[in-house]
């Protein structure tokens, strides 16, 4: 039992969708020719005003940068990663997930940085906001 325990914390830990650093996103990632700044669409737009709404936080938006499959670098168990240092949040296009969920997830995260909360999944603001970790279709 205390085997099982342990594996459940460590596949938790690697399944992990999104995750905020600092460093820089890989060249492949930024040198696609199927990424969009801003928001890609009015989808990505609305959906981060309610998130602001939900949270009850403000900030000016990220940038979003939509990546294929194909064209992401940052490990296959990440859905999305927002770049502090950058204000932007990248979102892999992957099939079987809602990409519009992934960047609420990612927005929490930025809202909370701008506002210098707790930005880790601790907050109980990314089950509230952004569907926690359910991020399927």
């Amino acid at each position: 039992m205390k085997y099982l325990t342990t594996i459940f914390v460590l596949a938790t830990l690697l399944l992990t969708p999104s995750c905020v650093t600092d460093g820089s996103p890989p060249e492949k990632a930024l040198n696609t020719n199927v990424v969009n700044l801003g928001f890609p669409n009015k989808q990505y737009e609305m959906a981060y005003y309610i998130t602001e709404v939900c949270t009850g936080l403000r900030a000016p938006p990220p940038s979003v940068i939509i990546v294929d499959s194909d064209s992401w670098g940052f490990g296959n168990q990440y859905l999305g990663l927002y770049f502090q240092s950058r204000q932007t949040a990248f979102i892999r296009v992957l099939e079987g997930y809602d990409p519009i969920l992934v960047a609420m997830h990612e927005y929490t995260h930025h809202l909370l940085i701008f506002n210098r909360r707790d930005s880790t999944h601790n907050s109980p603001l990314f089950d509230k906001c952004s569907f926690g970790s359910n991020l399927q279709k």
